[in-house]
């Protein structure tokens, strides 16, 4: 039988190769599979849009404001992931500043942490963090964002 590997971004399937596929392509996919997850791994609040506007152009109305935030939303209940980058990307490009952005999905480490504590956190697994205070707080599970490049790529 030939290996499947599946990979996922935000708990959705993001992509499939089926076959003997080698070392590289599967490097290749992992990597375009991290850098979705990070753009992916945005989330913009109508508090922080309101606040950058008033730094950057104080004679936007909040009614401007929340129509610029609704345009954001879509069909979701908060401006997050793709949407909200590219809305923040607009933003910079216009104003040279962008709005302030936090991480959709806990348990993200900088690079240069990473690199400094690889050699003591190889024998670790991520644990997720347990938000029981949040209302919509679920039973966790496996969290594969959770897990740093350098373990996915362990576990090829």
């Amino acid at each position: 039988s030939l290996p499947t590997f599946q990979w996922f971004v935000a708990g959705k399937k993001w992509n499939e190769a089926k076959g003997g596929i080698g070392e590289g392509p599967l490097r290749q996919m992992t990597q375009q599979a991290v850098t979705q997850a990070e753009i992916e791994n945005v989330l913009l609040d109508l508090d922080a849009l309101i606040e950058f506007y008033k730094q950057v152009d104080p004679s936007k109305t909040e009614q401007d404001i929340q129509n610029v935030y609704q345009k954001c939303l879509g069909k979701r209940k908060t401006c997050q992931g793709s949407t909200a980058n590219s809305l923040v990307r607009k933003l910079k490009k216009k104003y040279q500043q962008a709005p302030k952005t936090t991480k959709l999905w806990a348990g993200d480490v900088k690079k240069e942490e990473t690199d400094q504590s690889n050699s003591k956190a190889k024998d670790k697994k991520p644990q997720a963090k347990s938000s029981s205070s949040s209302p919509n707080s679920k039973p966790t599970g496996p969290n594969l964002h959770l897990a740093k490049t350098e373990e996915l790529l362990a576990e090829l």
